[in-house]
């Protein structure tokens, strides 16, 4: 009996030793299984490791490969930017030799303007007493024309307004075209044109009168050749205007001007 008790006992024990073992097998499958799933993973983590670092190589190599083209243009830029700041050194000193022969001409033109100036006043002063002489010499054989004038008929022309074939009367000369007329002829040319809209214009050039002005020289001749007629005419009448006396001679309407003036037009004076 008591070798059976412990038969049975130890076949217990075995029993019990392999259920231990069993589970002690499945548990070491499971970490077999384990392993090789861990070992899979680290497997595939290190294939992506390899690719990454495949890639960051050429990433690597393709950085470094713009940093060496960087790296040249820079040392290019660096030699043209050290050309360019030789040859700009060059332009400022050459302009500053430039401006220093300029300032020294400035100086020479400025004693040359001064003296010029002063050279100008005299030649200034000289033309001034020149056309004052002149203006004397004019009025002088102005004069002299006039007086020569009276004793020629065909004065008559002279003092004759061509667009009323009558003496004139406050004669003015019209710009640009020199010529003379009466001053209410030019005010009538005038306010026909303006009611008709139109320019007026000369009656012997037709060029469009821009401007009037007093012609006292012919105003002279024109008064010496009516003391003439005074003189030859037993009436004649007076007439005021403006502060100066302008004699007509009485009776018949003054001669109109002869063929041969108005085909040719009264000398511009």
């Amino acid at each position: 009996m008591e070798k059976e008790q412990e038969a049975l006992t130890m076949d217990q024990a075995m029993q019990a030793q392999h259920q231990q073992v069993s589970r002690l097998m499945r548990e070491l499958e499971s970490a077999g299984e384990a392993a090789a799933e861990l070992q899979a993973k680290v497997d595939m983590a290190a294939a992506e490791l390899r690719h990454a670092e495949s890639a960051m190589e050429e990433q690597l190599a393709e950085m470094r490969a713009q940093l060496d083209a960087k790296r040249r243009e820079l040392e290019k830029s660096t030699r043209a930017l050290h050309t360019a700041q030789a040859g700009y050194d060059e332009e400022i000193e050459r302009k500053g030799e430039e401006v220093r022969e300029l300032e020294a001409s400035v100086g020479k033109l400025h004693a040359f303007t001064n003296q010029t100036k002063s050279f100008v006043s005299q030649v200034q002063a000289q033309i001034a007493k020149r056309e004052a002489d002149m203006r004397t010499q004019l009025q002088l054989m102005k004069n002299t024309m006039a007086f020569s004038l009276y004793i020629d008929e065909s004065l008559t022309i002279d003092v004759t307004d061509v667009r009323t074939t009558e003496l004139m009367v406050k004669p003015v000369v019209v710009h640009p075209s020199g010529c003379s007329y009466s001053a209410a002829t030019v005010e009538a040319i005038q306010a026909e044109a303006a009611a008709n809209g139109t320019e007026p214009l000369c009656p012997q050039t037709g060029d469009v009168i821009t401007g009037v002005v007093p012609n006292l020289a012919l105003e002279s001749i024109l008064a010496r050749y009516l003391f003439k007629q005074q003189v030859t005419s037993p009436s004649f009448a007076v007439e005021k205007g403006d502060g100066r006396q302008a004699h007509r001679p009485a009776g018949p309407p003054a001669r109109p001007i002869p063929r041969r003036a108005r085909r040719q037009g009264a000398p511009r004076t």
